[in-house]
């Protein structure tokens, strides 16, 4: 009997390993690269994209596009807003994952990075995602900074607020762009005179995912001895 636990802690030790090193050398995974061909990203089909101008006091216009041609460096395809003056707009992107669930956890790619080549001002994303089993993630309040060529990122094991959600299956994924926040005497308001230029959306290790599932896998070995 005691050879036998011997060589089932053997196997389990080289599966832990062989899960830990997959988890290690997990590379990024690429959510929306707003290109022509959106069966080559993880979250497939954009099931809607609305911009919408929700206040224009001096009637200047303005538009939320996708740009599926745009280039820059090896980046084919963008997302652009500009707005007029005094314009508040918002742009939403809803994913259905037309491909099946999307598994975040197990990868460990919890790490959401959004790529901006530029960014004329603050403003907030908001992200909503619902797991295949029911409950969903949100959050309401990333903040990107104004600035060119910047990457913002999120981790959303700690960074979002759960409600039973299962980041191992997510069965649809929402971004707002220029979500509506309280400004500094508390009014609801969106970023006034928006501009913003973004390439990508990824997935990215999350080192802090992969070491807790490493020590749970050795908690589980402790027990079973």
């Amino acid at each position: 009997m005691t050879q036998t636990n011997n060589k089932n802690r053997i196997r389990y030790l080289s599966f832990l390993s062989l899960t830990i090193c997959g988890l290690a050398n997990a590379g990024p995974i690429v959510l929306d690269d707003y290109d022509s061909d959106p069966n080559d990203d993880a979250l497939g089909h954009r099931a809607t994209f609305n911009g919408s101008i929700l206040a224009d006091p001096f009637n200047q216009g303005g538009n939320a596009l996708l740009d599926t041609a745009f280039v820059h460096g090896d980046d084919t395809g963008a997302v652009f807003m500009n707005s007029g003056v005094g314009v508040q707009q918002r742009l939403s992107m809803r994913y259905n994952l037309n491909q099946g669930p999307l598994d975040l956890l197990s990868s460990g790619n919890t790490t959401l990075e959004f790529d901006f080549l530029e960014v004329d001002q603050d403003f907030t994303i908001r992200i909503v995602m619902i797991g295949s089993f029911g409950g969903k993630a949100v959050t309401s309040s990333l903040l990107v900074e104004a600035g060119s060529n910047q990457t913002t990122s999120v981790d959303i094991v700690n960074g979002f607020d759960f409600f039973s959600m299962d980041l191992s299956s997510v069965s649809s994924f929402e971004v707002i762009f220029n979500n509506t926040h309280r400004d500094d005497v508390g009014d609801f308001v969106n970023t006034p005179s928006l501009d913003f230029m973004l390439t990508e959306l990824r997935a990215v290790p999350t080192p802090g995912v992969m070491s807790i599932l490493g020590l749970g896998g050795l908690a589980i070995l402790r027990r079973k001895r």
